[in-house]
């Protein structure tokens, strides 16, 4: 049964969007900025499937089912 993901980590993120793209210093710049939206678990931020989904539809990137950007 494949469990179904609901949130990405700042490192997931980086490593899907793939080298060039944006670097970790940028993403939580982005987060803390408002930009990027989180839940945070104790003091790690997650960023919600749905908004990366929609970010990698709007520079039309794909994730594949293994969590990487095409």
């Amino acid at each position: 049964m494949k469990e179904e993901r609901n949130f990405y980590s700042v490192k997931e993120f980086h490593k899907l969007l793939g080298k060039g793209a944006l670097s970790q210093a940028t993403i939580y710049l982005k987060i803390k900025k408002g930009e990027i939206p989180v839940t945070y678990f104790g003091a790690k931020p997650l960023i919600p499937v749905e908004w990366v989904e929609a970010y990698c539809q709007s520079a039309k990137l794909q994730v594949n089912e293994n969590g990487t950007a095409s």
